[in-house]
Parts: C-alpha cells; sequence; structure tokens
C-alpha cells in the first residue's frame, strides 16, 4: 500500500547561506542600522540586523493601532459616518504628523482608517481612539493587549502616534509578527496598499501614501503595501512588503538617515527587493522522483511506500544546478500499526550546494491499519506454532508412554 503526499512541496527555496546571502546584501550599503528581510512564500526570516533589540518605530507603530481598530470595529459598518470634535484636535502634539482634519469634517470609519495609515495621521487615531473607548489614549490599552495576543513579547505601547516616548518600544521581530498578522486582515491589506483615497465628504481633500508614491517615480512599482514613519530616535523607518508575481518579501527597518524628499528607509528596501528580484528567478523542478521512499511499520507484511505527486516550484539564483540538489528521507522510529492520523512518519529535508534549504515533517494524512495480509500471515504461523507445539507434546507423551511401556516388558522378564 503506498502514501501518497498531493503536495510534499508548494514552494521551495534555494537561496545562498546566511553568511553569503548577509555579504551580498551587505554591499547594498544601507543605511538602516536595523533590519529584518522575510520571504512571504517560505514563511522564512532570511536575514536580519538588530532583529531582537528593542527599540523604537516611530509611524510603523499605527500598522498596530490600525488593525487594532479594525478587530474592535468587527461588526460595525465602516461607511458609518462621524464627525471631527475640536477638543479631538486639540489633543494632537504639535510635532505629530497629521491628516489635516479639520473641526466639523465628516468622515466615514474606513476613511478615518486611511488618514491613520496613508499621511500618518496622529490627528486620525486620536479621532479613532475616542470613537473607540471615549478617551484619546483609551486605544493604547487595547494595542498592548493586541500586541500580546499576537505574540509581540518585546512590545510596549505609549501612545497611538508612534512619537518616542521612554516606554514605547519594540523590535524588528516583533514588527514582522505584527505585519504578518494584520495583512491576514482584508480590510487592512486594502489600508495597507492604497495609494491615495479623497475623502467622500470633503471634495478635494486628498491623502496619499507617500512611500508608495516615492517608490512609483522612482520607478519600481512592485510595492504592496508601506507604512512609514519618523522620529529623532526612530529616524526614517518602513514597513513594507513588494511582489514580482513570482516572489514575495518583507523588509521592515528603522534608523535609516534622508529627507522627505530622499528617503532612505525607501531606497535600503528598494534595493534589497531589486536584488532578490534580480537574482532569483521561480522554476518548476521536474523531478522524477515520484516515489520518495519506504517506510518498515511494525505490524506489516510488507514496506510503507511513500510517493508525492506534484512537481515542485523553485525559488532559485541564476546559476542554479540542479546536480547539486540532494533530498534526505529520515524516518521516524519505532513505526507499529495501528497508527492514528497524523502521526510523524519521518521528516523530508532537501539540501543544495550541502546548505539545508526546505524541511517538512510527514504526517500519516490517514490511519494506517495493521495489514491483512500481515494478519493472515501472523494467524497462520499461530496456527503452525500450535500444531507443533501440540505435536511436540504428543511426541513426547509417545515417547513417555514407550518407555514406560519397554520397563513394564523389562521388568516382567526378570520375575521369570
Amino acid at each position: 500500500m503506498k502514501f501518497v503526499l498531493s503536495i510534499l512541496l508548494t514552494t521551495m527555496f534555494i537561496f545562498p547561506s546566511n553568511d553569503s546571502l548577509k555579504n551580498e546584501i551587505g554591499e547594498l550599503n544601507l543605511s538602516s542600522e536595523n533590519y529584518i528581510l522575510y520571504s512571504v512564500d517560505s514563511d522564512t526570516v532570511l536575514l536580519g540586523k538588530n532583529q531582537d533589540k528593542r527599540l523604537p518605530a516611530a509611524s510603523i507603530n499605527k500598522v498596530l493601532t490600525t488593525i487594532t481598530a479594525l478587530e474592535l470595529l468587527d461588526g460595525k459598518d465602516l461607511d458609518e459616518v462621524i464627525t471631527v470634535e475640536k477638543y479631538i484636535l486639540d489633543s494632537v502634539y504639535y510635532n505629530a504628523s497629521v491628516a489635516d482634519l479639520v473641526v466639523g469634517q465628516e468622515l466615514t470609519l474606513r476613511e478615518v482608517l486611511y488618514a491613520i495609515m496613508l499621511p500618518s495621521g496622529a490627528d486620525a487615531t486620536s479621532l479613532m481612539s475616542d470613537y473607540l473607548t471615549g478617551s484619546i489614549d483609551g486605544l493604547v490599552a487595547e494595542m498592548n493587549k493586541k500586541a500580546q495576543d499576537i505574540g509581540m513579547v518585546n512590545t510596549n505601547i505609549a501612545n497611538t502616534s508612534g512619537l518616542d516616548h521612554k516606554d514605547q518600544y519594540t523590535t524588528m521581530e516583533d514588527l514582522l509578527k505584527l505585519l504578518n498578522y494584520a495583512l491576514k486582515n482584508d480590510d487592512f491589506k486594502d489600508i495597507y496598499s492604497k495609494k491615495e483615497h479623497e475623502f467622500k465628504y470633503s471634495p478635494g481633500h486628498v491623502i496619499e501614501n507617500q512611500i508608495i508614491v516615492y517608490a512609483d517615480n522612482l520607478g519600481f512599482t512592485f510595492l504592496e503595501g508601506a507604512k512609514s514613519g519618523y522620529t529623532t530616535l526612530a529616524n526614517r523607518s518602513l514597513s513594507s512588503i513588494a511582489n514580482n508575481d513570482k516572489q514575495s518579501y518583507i523588509f521592515i527597518s528603522t534608523q535609516a538617515g534622508g529627507t522627505n524628499k530622499e528617503n532612505y528607509a525607501v531606497l535600503d528596501a528598494i534595493k534589497v527587493y531589486t536584488y532578490l528580484f534580480n537574482n532569483f528567478d521561480e522554476i518548476e523542478l521536474k523531478s522524477e522522483r515520484a516515489y520518495l521512499d519506504s517506510i518498515k511499520i511494525k505490524n506489516r507484511l510488507f514496506d510503507y511506500k511513500i510517493y508525492y505527486d506534484e512537481n515542485k516550484n523553485a525559488l532559485v539564483p541564476l546559476d542554479y544546478d540542479e546536480e547539486k540538489l540532494e533530498y534526505v528521507f529520515t524516518h521516524a522510529e519505532d513505526l507499529k500499526a495501528p497508527i492514528k492520523e497524523g502521526t510523524l512518519l519521518g521528516t523530508q529535508e532537501i539540501f543544495y550546494n550541502d546548505v539545508l534549504v526546505y524541511n517538512q515533517d510527514i504526517l500519516a494524512t490517514s490511519k494506517i491499519s495493521i495489514d491483512i495480509a500481515f494478519t493472515i500471515l501472523y494467524l497462520v504461523l499461530v496456527i503452525l506454532a500450535i500444531l507443533v507445539l501440540l505435536f511436540i507434546i504428543a511426541f513426547i507423551i509417545a515417547r513417555i508412554r514407550l518407555s514406560r511401556h519397554r520397563k513394564r516388558r523389562r521388568q516382567s522378564r526378570n520375575k521369570y
């Protein structure tokens, strides 16, 4: 009986070793002091610098503001209209970026979220916080709860705007967890990728994501979404995702230099994305190894064969050599039928140039029963064993009887 893996690998990634990739990215002369590079397709952190260091992230924190607000708004009509009050605008710090909201302006809830993310409006974060919690700062507590729920264990939020504060910090790793989590929300994806928006009830009032516009003007059109930030401590910071229809990556960085007209955080991201897009390609590995391996399982007469029935897509360097690809399957030990669905059967590893590029646990997709042939053979052997045992017992009894008979005959002769 064979066990078919309908999807052994969806996309496999054959990158240089970490040291090699680090050197190649290093040659790009990035301005960012801290960053993390992540492959969306392989769910793998490819590279990082100070990725677990606690640091300020400026308005990248508004990703957390937005996803927290969205989840608190779950079930509400995002086309509901709210009005900007004077005390909302009075609460905004003088040095915070704003969406230029005005007293009496009417916005839908969705537009408030656009105003938070596109121009990074602190006036919009105050408006949303007041709407959701009845307090300008009430959303902070909810953001910290959400951060913990996401697993951002090295993050603490002190305000909704991302402005520098002694008690506000995060890490590259936590920001990556946050963005991956937020991108699962369709409304957030729409907001994160929005290039510009004109307010429905304020014709002529247009807000835009200056990072996406800036990248477009530089000829880089692959950004699927972005959120930038700037404070004295965080300097130029950026969270972004890029896709060229073959590869998708996330790059998050802080403490880059530059100005509004020449943002080094954006230039760093473009350098990294361009390097990856120009040096890797997606191909289909048409392997002839449809048969993966056989596993010995107790209580089964024959080996249990594992197959895969799909070719594999791989992101490979342009100088990729398929001859350098090596498959290794490691069996789980002491497997004994019956085996429950989900039981680990072994681990599939794939090496390129002796570097591990993919591994996957192979699990039983259905119950593996005791083999009928094994059961029949077992019963036959048991019956044969019983018959042999009975034969031996009968033989021994016969021998004993014969011995006793001969003894009595000898004794009878001796009497005469």
